[in-house]
């Protein structure tokens, strides 16, 4: 976790989940996804590891202290079948206001 008097920084925790996830619903809303995210929370959970098994994604949380507005971050790696191949690698970030 890094922590400055304006901002916190730090890997996602299970509570932060059901946040996330409505970030990525306003991100899908926004671009007019017309399936919407094929994602559930359980999902999310156990992809970020935070479930006790394999981590495929890192998800993490930047809140700004002042007005508590949220922006999430993950980052995906696949894994590659030889060390010759190249690793595939996405990044994607969301913000949440703060609770009314």
């Amino acid at each position: 976790m890094s922590k400055s008097e304006e901002l916190t920084f730090r890997r996602a925790k299970v509570d932060d989940i059901k946040d996330v996830l409505s970030m990525i619903q306003e991100l899908a809303d926004f671009e007019k996804m017309s399936g919407g995210p094929q994602l559930t929370e359980e999902d999310l959970k156990r992809d970020a590891g935070l479930t006790g098994g394999q981590e495929y994604c890192e998800v993490y949380v930047l809140i700004d202290n002042f007005t508590k507005v949220a922006t999430s971050s993950s980052r995906t790696s696949m894994c590659a079948q030889s060390t010759e191949s190249v690793v595939p690698e996405s990044e994607s970030f969301w913000r949440s206001p703060p609770e009314q």
